[in-house]
């Protein structure tokens, strides 16, 4: 069993030994602490990960869409392929996060911080992305941006 701590003082059980693959859509994850966790290929669907805690998460593959995002932070985490799709990233920080061909799809990145992360081959038809710090973020020809962005104007990296 695992036992995911949420600085809410609410705690959630996880009949399993690993959270790789895992099946935990619409659960109620505020303010989690899964720093360093590995969930490699979990589906989180419509999953409340508001002010997450998740620096250095390995989340290779997994789907997110329609999760609450709010404040999240995501820093330095591994976030290839992940689904983004429809979720609410408002203000998460993904600074220095891998997010090559991640798909943010409709999610609503507004106030997000992007800074130094890795955009390579991520999907960006995001909604309020003016809105999102870029810095230093690379990307490259197969990222996908909404028609008559300029990443660079926001300080991204062509590479």
């Amino acid at each position: 069993m695992i036992i995911i701590h949420c600085q809410t003082g609410h705690d959630v059980k996880i009949n399993s030994n690993t959270l790789e693959n895992a099946m935990l859509d619409g659960l109620d994850l505020h303010r989690a602490l899964l720093e360093c966790f590995n969930l490699t290929g979990a589906s989180l669907r419509k999953a409340n990960l508001r002010s997450a805690l998740m620096r250095q998460v390995i989340l290779v593959k997994a789907d997110l869409t329609a999760s609450a995002l709010m404040t999240a932070d995501f820093r330095l985490a591994d976030l290839r392929n992940c689904k983004f799709n429809q979720s609410t990233p408002i203000f998460a920080d993904f600074c220095q996060a891998n997010l090559q061909n991640a798909d943010m799809a409709q999610a609503d990145v507004g106030g997000a911080v992007f800074n130094y992360s890795n955009l390579k081959g991520a999907i960006m038809l995001c909604n309020r992305l003016e809105e999102a710090s870029l810095e230093g973020a690379i990307f490259d020809n197969k990222t996908i941006w909404p028609e008559n962005y300029d990443p660079e104007r926001q300080g991204a990296i062509r590479f």
